[in-house]
């Protein structure tokens, strides 16, 4: 069994004077949603073994958000996750490392609303920032991840939440 948990980067800012969106922050509220979904994922018992992530401010400072309630948390940067497309997260998720359960996905939409569909026949109008679900897989590998093979076990954002 493997597990994948998708989330799209928190709230960010589009008050600034960065020179690309690669560049732009989160906002004071994409500052808070952010652990409020770790501990949503500390209390499921799911904190994954690693993070592959986008390497963008937003999901840079998302990531940080995370490790402030998972200090353990381990996250790997990759350009190859900014504004990666369904099917680029799913190479992601096929290219991860065996020696994990779990794994976390960090990137920013389509591709994070897109993915749910593809892998689990899920149809969420459009992830929230800071949304994340968890999708069960009943492989022993990681490459063995096909589309539609998934199963949704929960889906959460901040409003969610509250």
């Amino acid at each position: 069994m493997k597990e994948v948990i998708i989330m799209r980067h928190a709230k960010s800012s589009w008050d600034g004077n960065w020179s690309t969106d690669h560049e732009r922050p989160l906002n004071e509220r994409g500052k808070q949603d952010a652990p409020k979904i770790m501990e949503y994922i500390v209390k499921r018992d799911a904190v994954p073994e690693i993070v592959y992530s986008s390497d963008s401010q937003r999901t840079i400072e998302t990531s940080q958000g995370l490790q402030s309630v998972a200090p353990n948390l381990l996250v790997n940067f990759t350009n190859d996750l900014y504004h990666a497309t369904a099917d680029e997260i799913l190479l992601a998720i096929q290219s991860a490392e065996n020696k994990y359960k779990r794994i976390m996905i960090l990137a920013h939409n389509p591709g994070v609303t897109d993915v749910f569909f593809t892998l689990a026949k899920v149809n969420i109008d459009n992830v929230p920032t800071s949304g994340a679900g968890l999708l069960q897989f009943n492989v022993d590998r990681f490459s063995e991840i096909k589309e539609g093979s998934g199963e949704l076990e929960w889906f959460i954002y901040p409003k969610g939440l509250d």
